[in-house]
């Protein structure tokens, strides 16, 4: 009984040969690395003509463009230290004031409990 190939595994194709009789297996040869480049070189081609068809205008462009803005806000930077650290002071503030917790307004209740308590520790510190 034969075994069922297993996922990913090639499916072999019979090979009859009818002057020397026999019936077999081909052997899969592994493609060539020239063979190889050469198709991944044409895919690499083929990639390009459709993302220039898309029109993108491709990788290096906008790696430029992102370089030159790196450059110009470094260059303020250390042109205008005081005010580059001025926006980060304001910055942290901002978000310092944000994240900050403010505290739920209270209820009459919790008022009068609470100057009962510190009447309470008056007392006891007048007492002792």
């Amino acid at each position: 009984m034969a075994k069922a190939p297993r996922i990913g595994e090639t499916i072999p194709v019979g090979v009859v040969d009818k002057q020397n009789e026999t019936v077999g297996v081909q052997k899969n040869r592994a493609p060539s690395p020239a063979k190889q480049l050469k198709q991944l070189r044409a895919d690499l081609e083929a990639l390009k003509r459709a993302v220039a068809q898309a029109g993108y205008d491709g990788v290096q462009p906008s790696l430029s463009r992102t370089r030159a803005a790196g450059r110009a806000a470094g260059g303020a930077i250390t042109d205008h230290p005081i005010i580059f650290a001025g926006v980060i002071l304001i910055a942290v503030v901002a978000l310092a004031g944000m994240t900050h917790r403010r505290s739920e307004p209270k209820s009459r209740v919790d008022v009068l409990v609470a100057d009962l308590m510190h009447r309470l520790d008056y007392m006891k510190r007048l007492l002792l």
